[in-house]
């Protein structure tokens, strides 16, 4: 079970990076600068951890909940928690309609 949480979480945070990938990709011409792009968001993403624990209360909690690695702690230990998978679902559906968007935009622009 905990293996195959694991597996399910990697997944679901590898099609984060995809979708969000995706996005960056259908912004620029050049392949290179969507990889670094994409690349830099998701660094930055994972450092967001590190920012929850210098911030106040309010912020700490949010910061908490949007860091991949909090997210990835629970599923990564065995513990079956939706939250994480409607986090990342919600993300990668965001990022999806952003890219229809923007290809809509330029085949009609």
């Amino acid at each position: 079970r905990t293996v195959l949480l694991g597996f399910a979480a990697l997944l679901a945070w590898g099609a984060l990076h995809m979708a969000i990938g995706l996005f960056v990709s259908s912004l620029t011409e050049s392949q290179m600068v969507s990889a670094f792009v994409s690349f830099t968001i998701a660094a930055v993403w994972l450092g967001v951890s590190a920012l929850g624990t210098r911030a106040g209360e309010p912020w700490r909690s949010v910061l908490r909940y949007l860091s991949f690695d909090q997210q990835l702690q629970a599923l990564l230990v065995g513990v079956l928690d939706p939250r994480p998978f409607a986090l990342f679902a919600s993300v990668i559906v965001f990022f999806l309609v952003l890219t229809h968007r923007s290809l809509e935009a330029r085949r009609w622009g």
